[in-house]
């Protein structure tokens, strides 16, 4: 975009300014990270679940989504390399990313999140063939999918209206990897503990 500019707002926090559109960016430098901004803006509005009023915050979208956490520290990067490698190409591989803050009916109320994969997925099937899709959700993304899975065959409004059929036409088959079918209690010892070794960034 040529016409966006950058303003400081103060030390961690730049401010991109586009027409009609605020965002921040915090991750330009973790050195001069500001944890109080970062959590006032990471968290969500206690009554809708949704944004704080004046907040914004989406995930990326596409193949960098997560190709890598942090430098040095890669999620979905080898994969991709070696899917590419192949003969994968954008669009024989789709990335969906969610807000893993909100809970899974709210994505499809502020960002229509499961009707994109949702057309994603139909998408991918036309365009090679009629081939169905491998699906590789990880951790939460598991979770995600199985809900996911019940939302596109249940009818509209509160499902995606597929019909009864919809997952066994679409997907060939589903690899989950990691998913936390038994709950996460590393997590709960980790913010007790501040432990961190297994992650590059917090070393």
């Amino acid at each position: 975009m040529g016409n966006n500019r950058s303003i400081l707002c103060h030390g961690s926090c730049v401010l991109l300014l586009w027409p009609l559109i605020l965002t921040f960016s915090f991750w330009s430098n973790l050195h001069s990270f500001r944890p109080l901004c970062w959590v006032e803006h990471m968290s969500l509005d206690n009554e809708t679940g949704l944004d704080k009023p004046g907040i914004r915050v989406r995930s990326v979208t596409g193949l960098v989504a997560a190709d890598y956490f942090v430098p040095g520290y890669f999620v979905w990067a080898v994969l991709i390399a070696n899917l590419a490698r192949i003969g994968y190409e954008e669009k024989t591989m789709y990335m969906a990313a969610y807000d893993w803050r909100l809970s899974f009916q709210n994505t499809e109320v502020r960002d229509q999140t499961l009707s994109r994969i949702k057309s994603n997925i139909e998408l991918m099937v036309a365009t090679n063939g009629g081939n169905r899709v491998v699906v590789i959700p990880h951790s939460m993304g598991v979770l995600y999918f199985l809900h996911f899975m019940k939302w596109v065959e249940a009818p509209p409004p509160m499902g995606g209206g597929g019909g009864p059929n919809w997952c066994e036409k679409h997907i060939k088959a589903v690899m989950n990897i990691g998913g936390p079918f038994l709950g996460v209690p590393k997590a709960v010892a980790g913010l007790f503990s501040s432990e961190a070794k297994d992650v590059a960034v917090a070393r």
